[in-house]
């Protein structure tokens, strides 16, 4: 009679887990769709401009422009070390820049600090001239972005990695800084 008893209490405390779960991905769903028009806007969007052009728009919301800051950051360090990279931060911070960007962009700050001393001049003022250009307006670090908002903060992010190591025809003053 126990047996039973305690198959009826797991087949209902699964009932409601699965219930529980479905309702968490139809809120979800329901996000998503909601955002998706905005999202492709902004896809849409990212194509027409060049990618300074993009950073410099100080009306964007903070997650559209930590996402390509973090970008920055990630190929920054990339050039200091070199090839030898066994982590990079990408690899330890992305998760929590994308939920906590407030407690995670000022250790990449820090870090960052010593990234740059590693280069040369010219590729110092570059990434130097590039973080200005994400931060020309000010703006205080999120503490906390919901699933929509990292969601835009991915998509920044692999934007701006893509225009990053993208090749371009470069002006005679740009390729100076190269």
């Amino acid at each position: 009679m126990g047996h039973r008893r305690a198959d009826r209490q797991l087949r209902a405390a699964d009932r409601r887990r699965t219930r529980l779960r479905a309702a968490v991905e139809d809120r979800s769903r329901a996000a998503l769709r909601d955002a998706q028009p905005a999202l492709r806007a902004r896809i849409d969007h990212a194509h027409e401009q060049p990618a300074l052009r993009r950073l410099a728009d100080a009306r964007a919301p903070e997650q559209t422009r930590l996402a390509p800051l973090f970008a920055i950051l990630e190929k920054a360090q990339a050039d200091s070390l070199g090839g030898e990279l066994n982590t990079t931060i990408k690899d330890r911070y992305f998760a929590s820049a994308c939920a906590t960007p407030g407690l995670v962009f000022p250790r990449l700050f820090r870090l960052n600090t010593h990234h740059l001393a590693k280069l040369e001049t010219g590729h110092k003022i570059f990434y130097e001239r590039l973080i200005g250009s994400a931060m020309n307006a000010p703006f205080d670090f999120p503490r906390q972005l919901g699933l929509v908002e990292q969601g835009q903060f991915i998509i920044g992010y692999f934007q701006q990695r893509q225009n990053l190591y993208t090749k371009r025809e470069h002006a005679p003053q740009e390729a100076a800084l190269l």
